[in-house]
């Protein structure tokens, strides 16, 4: 059975996502960044990461998911955001132009952008509260809250190649 760790600091969201996962998949969960990179040094690590990425701070998910995407160790590891963050789903094109406009004129909406290519590839561009630069992460997904089950499924399936 494929392992999934949730990393969300809402426990309800956790609970009811641990709820719908655990008929399929081995689930285990962690409020925030601290507690995922236990569960990832431990002994049961896991296939699939869903993570949110506003948590403690609203840069928690980023900082975690780029540190992963980053270390040899865990970055072959799936990751799929599951947010309520608003974004604008953008072309790479049209990324340029709401960079610009986020640095120039500091339209917040733009603070985060999701880019999906035509081949599947999606990357979150976000704007770095420390740097104030765009900081681009690639991950296997991403959906907004609330969840779709039946689409999470589909999408974790496709991730996983069963």
């Amino acid at each position: 059975m494929k392992r999934i760790l949730i990393v969300d600091d809402d426990k309800d969201i956790r609970v009811s996502l641990e709820a719908i996962l655990a008929e399929e998949f081995l689930v285990s969960t962690a409020s925030g960044k601290d507690e995922a990179l236990k569960e990832l040094n431990g002994p049961n690590r896991p296939d699939l990461i869903l993570m949110d990425v506003k948590m403690e701070s609203e840069q928690e998910g980023f900082e975690l998911a780029s540190e992963l995407h980053n270390n040899p160790e865990f970055n072959r590891i799936p990751i799929i955001v599951i947010s309520s963050i608003e974004v604008l789903s953008v072309s790479n094109a049209a990324a340029d132009i709401a960079r610009e406009m986020r640095q120039k004129y500091g339209y917040s909406n733009l603070n985060v952008l999701v880019l999906r290519s035509v081949t599947g590839e999606v990357v979150i561009d976000y704007k770095s509260a420390g740097s104030n630069q765009s900081v681009c992460i690639q991950v296997n997904g991403f959906h907004s809250k609330p969840v779709q089950p039946n689409k999470l499924f589909r999408e974790i399936h496709t991730v996983l190649g069963n």
